[in-house]
Order: structure tokens, then sequence, then C-alpha cells
């Protein structure tokens, strides 16, 4: 990850995506419902904003909270599909688990 503090980052994106927009501060402020003041200091990097106001900058310029925070979404994907995967061990028994019922339910067919 980069040495360079988050409220930086975040304001450097910030300050890219209004240009790309062709907005002012002004604009891009009255949209995120901030001051324009407010709104500068987040693009210097002079103060650090919240999550709602975070989440209140994403929506305004259409783009995601981790777009902005320059979150690594490769990596969050990779991570989800390690997880999503089951381990060898819990499926070895989940399947012991699952053959031991289907003997059960067929034994118990067999007596009916």
């Amino acid at each position: 990850m980069s040495s360079t503090p988050v409220k930086v980052r975040v304001g450097a994106r910030i300050s890219n995506i209004r240009k790309r927009l062709g907005w002012t501060q002004e604009v891009a402020a009255e949209n995120m419902k901030l001051t324009r003041a407010s709104l500068s200091h987040y693009e210097l990097g002079r103060r650090e904003p919240d999550l709602e106001t975070i989440a209140a900058m994403a929506d305004a310029l259409n783009v995601t909270v981790d777009y902005l925070l320059d979150r690594k979404i490769e990596r969050q994907r990779l991570f989800m599909q390690w997880l999503d995967e089951p381990c060898p061990a819990i499926q070895a028994e989940l399947k012991a688990k699952i053959d031991a019922l289907e003997a059960r339910l067929n034994g118990e067919k067999q007596h009916a």
C-alpha cells in the first residue's frame, strides 16, 4: 500500500474526478452538500472526511467508496473467492455426514 496518507490520496482522487467532470469546487461542493471551503480542505489533504461524507462524495461523483479510498478491488475479490472455496477438511466432514444421513434414510425406507 502507498506510504501517502489516506486523506491525501482521497483528496487527490476527489480533485481528479471533479476536474474530469468539468466541475468547479463550488459545483462539486453543492452536489456533495458541503461548503466549498470544506471540499478544498479535503482535496488538499488538510482534513480527512468522515464515512458519511466519503459516501456522499462517492454518490455525487458516481464512483464507489472503494474507488475513492483507492482500495484494491482485485485483492478483495480474490480474498472473497478464497472465502467461498470450501476447505477440504470441511468438505470431507460434510460428505461423511451426508453419507451417514443418506444411509440412515435408506435404512428407514427398507424397514417401511
